[in-house]
């Protein structure tokens, strides 16, 4: 029987639930802006970049799930570097775009980060 404490629940609810809900917020705040052109743009990247590594880490799960064997871990490297690079780039676009959601980019970026580390952080 698996026991989890109270911590480890809340760290698994905010690692697996915070990351979509900021997308969300950033997917309605981006069709809600009023920001020049060129900056809506590269804000729109920095969503799409969290939306294909949310995508990609959950689609990757899920494969896990049905295709495991102890040689499927190497195929981790690979997938856990590409949602690293997105996730890095959403972070950047939030970091160094404008807006008022750009917050809630880089805070999803930052919580989507720790699926893909491979020590644990909290």
């Amino acid at each position: 029987m698996l026991l989890l404490n109270v911590h480890d629940v809340i760290e698994i609810a905010v690692e697996i639930a915070a990351s979509p809900i900021l997308l969300v917020l950033c997917w309605w705040g981006w069709f809600h802006n009023k920001l020049p052109k060129w900056r809506a743009m590269v804000f729109l990247s920095g969503v799409c970049a969290g939306t294909v590594n949310f995508l990609l880490l959950w689609m990757w799960v899920i494969w896990l799930q049905f295709h495991y064997n102890p040689g499927s871990w190497r195929f981790t490297d690979i997938v856990s570097d590409v949602g690293i690079w997105l996730v890095l780039y959403s972070i950047a676009v939030a970091i160094l775009g404008e807006g008022r959601y750009r917050a809630f980019l880089a805070i999803s970026g930052i919580l989507a980060l720790l699926p893909w580390l491979p020590q644990g952080i909290l």
